[in-house]
Formats: C-alpha cells, sequence, structure tokens
C-alpha cells in the first residue's frame, strides 16, 4: 500500500500542475481577449479592425477550449475571475514594458510573443502524461505559425495603453467611460446626424450607398459593441464572451465583403459621412437591454432587411451583392439568437424578457434607429424560429409584420 501511494504522488503533481498551467493559460488568453477588444475599439481603420476581429474569435475560443479542458480533468474553472489571476496581470506587465517605446508596433510585438511563449512552451511538454493538453496546445501553435496576428497599421495612432498616455494596469483593461470608438480622419469624411437609408434611382449608387450605410453605421459599430459587451460584461460565463467574439468575427467577414464590393462597384470608405449612433445608443443601458436593442431587435431588423435586399439587388442584376448578403443573413440569424440566449439568462421569465424588450424599444425609437421593417419586408417564420424566439413571441412577430402590411413574401432557407 505505502508503494502504491508512493507511485500514485507524482501523477497528482503533473496533474495538479497541468491543471495549474490550463488556468493560468486561459486567464492569460481572457485577457489577450479583452485586449484586443479594446484596440478594435480604438483602431480608426477598418482593415484594422476587420483583422483584430478574426483574432479575437481566435483568442476566445481558445480560452474555451482551455476551461473545458480543465472541466474533463475535473476542476471548473471560475470564470469570473479570467482577465483578473496572476497570469492576467503578468500578460499586462509585458505589455507595459512594451509601452515604453511608444509604439503599436512595440505592444503588438509583445502579445504575439506573449501568446507564442505560452502555447510553445505547453506544446513542448511530454506527451505521455496528458496528450490531450499538449495536442491542444500544439494546434494552437500551429494556428500561430499559419496566420500570425494581424499587424497593426502603422497609421494608427496609439492604442491601449499608449493612448491613456502612460501604461495602464490590468483591471482597467475594460474601463470604456469617455472613450469614443476610433475613426481614420483619412478614410472618413466625417460625422452628421444619422440619415435613414434610400436607395438611389441608379442601381450602382443605390448598392454604393447601401454597402456604405451597412460598412459604416452596422457592421464596424456593431464590432466595436460587441467588443464593449465582452469587456464589461465579465460577469456572465465565458460562453457569453465566446458568443460576442464569434458575432465580432462575423461582422469583420461582413465589413471585409462590403469593402470588397464597395470598391470593386468603384466606391470607397469615406465617400459617405458616419455617425456613434449605435455606440451611444446603448452607452449608459444594463446588458440585457443592450443586447434587447443590438442583438434581438436591432440585428432582427437586419435578417429581413438582408433578406430582402438580397432579392432587390439580384432582381437588378447585382448578384454578388446578392450572394453576400445571403450569406450574411443567415450570420444574423445566429446573432439574434445569441441576444434572445443571454437576455433570458439574465431574465429567465417571460415578464421579464418583454420589460427588457419594451425598454429596448424605447431607447432605439429615442434614437431614430427601426425597431421594425418596412412594409415591404417579408415576415420570414422560419428565420424567427432559428433565431430563439419562443412560439408566442413568434405568433406575435408576426401579428406586427400583417398590421404594419407586411407582403408576407417567402424566403426559403
Amino acid at each position: 500500500m505505502q508503494a502504491a501511494k508512493s507511485e500514485a504522488r507524482p501523477d497528482m503533481r503533473a496533474l495538479d500542475a497541468t491543471l495549474a498551467f490550463v488556468a493560468g493559460t486561459a486567464d492569460a488568453f481572457a485577457w489577450h481577449a479583452g485586449l484586443l477588444s479594446r484596440w478594435i475599439i480604438e483602431a480608426g481603420l477598418p482593415q484594422t479592425k476587420i483583422g483584430l476581429g478574426r483574432d479575437l474569435h481566435r483568442l476566445a475560443l481558445w480560452t474555451e477550449q482551455l476551461l473545458q479542458r480543465s472541466r474533463e480533468l475535473g476542476v471548473d474553472i471560475n470564470e469570473r475571475s479570467l482577465r483578473r489571476g496572476a497570469a492576467a496581470r503578468a500578460a499586462a506587465e509585458r505589455l507595459r514594458s512594451a509601452a515604453a517605446a511608444g509604439t503599436n508596433v512595440a505592444l503588438h510585438r509583445a502579445l504575439e510573443g506573449s501568446l507564442q511563449d505560452t502555447v510553445e512552451r505547453a506544446a513542448s511538454q511530454p506527451a505521455v502524461l496528458d496528450e490531450p493538453t499538449r495536442e491542444l496546445f500544439a494546434a494552437m501553435s500551429a494556428s500561430l505559425h499559419r496566420a500570425p496576428l494581424h499587424r497593426v497599421d502603422a497609421e494608427e495612432p496609439g492604442l491601449w495603453p499608449l493612448r491613456e498616455g502612460v501604461p495602464a494596469e490590468a483591471a482597467s483593461l475594460g474601463e470604456l467611460a469617455g472613450v469614443t470608438p476610433g475613426r481614420s480622419a483619412r478614410l472618413f469624411r466625417g460625422t452628421e446626424p444619422a440619415q435613414p437609408f434610400e436607395p438611389a434611382t441608379d442601381a450602382r449608387a443605390s448598392a454604393i450607398a447601401f454597402l456604405h450605410h451597412n460598412l459604416t453605421e452596422l457592421e464596424l459599430p456593431t464590432m466595436e459593441s460587441c467588443c464593449r459587451l465582452l469587456l464589461e460584461c465579465d460577469m456572465l460565463p465565458w460562453a457569453f464572451a465566446a458568443d460576442m467574439a464569434r458575432q465580432c468575427w462575423d461582422e469583420a467577414r461582413h465589413a471585409q465583403a462590403f469593402m470588397q464590393r464597395l470598391q470593386q462597384l468603384g466606391g470607397e470608405v469615406g465617400c459617405h459621412a458616419h455617425t456613434h449612433q449605435l455606440w451611444e445608443m446603448t452607452a449608459d443601458l444594463p446588458p440585457a437591454v443592450r443586447l434587447a436593442v443590438h442583438q434581438r431587435i436591432g440585428e432582427w431588423v437586419g435578417v429581413d432587411g438582408a433578406l430582402w435586399n438580397a432579392e432587390r439587388f439580384r432582381r437588378l442584376g447585382d448578384e454578388a451583392t446578392a450572394d453576400a448578403l445571403d450569406f450574411i443573413a443567415r450570420d444574423e440569424i445566429t446573432h439574434v439568437a445569441f441576444g434572445n440566449r443571454w437576455i433570458r439568462w439574465l431574465h429567465p421569465s417571460d415578464a421579464e424578457v418583454e420589460a427588457v424588450a419594451a425598454e429596448a424599444l424605447k431607447r432605439r425609437r429615442a434614437f431614430g434607429k427601426p425597431v421594425d421593417g418596412p412594409a415591404v419586408f417579408p415576415f420570414n417564420r422560419w428565420a424567427c424560429e432559428r433565431a430563439g424566439f419562443t412560439a408566442d413571441e413568434v405568433q406575435a412577430l408576426e401579428r406586427e409584420a400583417l398590421a404594419r402590411g407586411s407582403r408576407f413574401e417567402r424566403f426559403e432557407p
């Protein structure tokens, strides 16, 4: 018995060491995901936001995989402590040292070096005792070698913590009071009061106006809003952060598609003015109402709009724009489902959800934002059901669509 007990101790020490390493890496990755979220908000160039959006999703996914691996090994990591542990503080300290150079390039190198060192150190461990964990880190290392982090353009102004003037503590990463999303003065013409989108009579001009409006008023601002939710709602499970990071990645791909199509048609970013209305609209709202304003209602209007505009552009002979909207509509349905899922996590009863939705509708109306589509928008029951609305909510949406004169055309998936 004594011999057996002695032989078991090294295994337990190895297990404890693995669990500590997995937990510390998840803490560091979560902090790095927060850092990318902050940079996405502050970056002024669309291509920077888009590139960092892809990287954010990757880090959030890795964090989720580490949490799952820890559960498989028998330990639930306290997800509310992520971004606050020793590993996060060490990552922040590395960034603090890099900030002394005063450049975004130094910050980027510090971030990339921190991630690469972490995954390579883990991947180099012997695989005898815990090959699944080693293989997980090996896959992360291969991903970083195959697709390095998006490099921040030298034109960008100083990002956090440079923007603050002095290196900041790890805990201040999510302090966004007074922060306004970045917009490059070279690319963006300026801000003006928001106007409803009106299609032009000329097909090409209509497409350019539509693409620019969606890029600057919807896709990029929604990325920023998702990042703010990820940073400020750290009381929620990491699965929420992963959902917001996934949506940010989706919106980044949409923004990329709109930018490419805009350029193909002879337009350019900045050919129309922009606003910060989406950011301002939810600045002082609790999480559930923010989710209702953006995901449950805003994204839902986007679903109907994408489906309808796909048909409109197809009838105008613009198959490229229509094809992009077909895919975008399916992503938006998922985003509505994210909103419905987490609103109900925060407020389980139907009465509470109704109250949250009513407050969100009031806020959107106050900012002149649509709370439903035009009468020409069809009612898409299949999309409602996939977006996480209850049967009663689907019936209510159908009644509202009928009341405003929807033609109830069907666009089947």
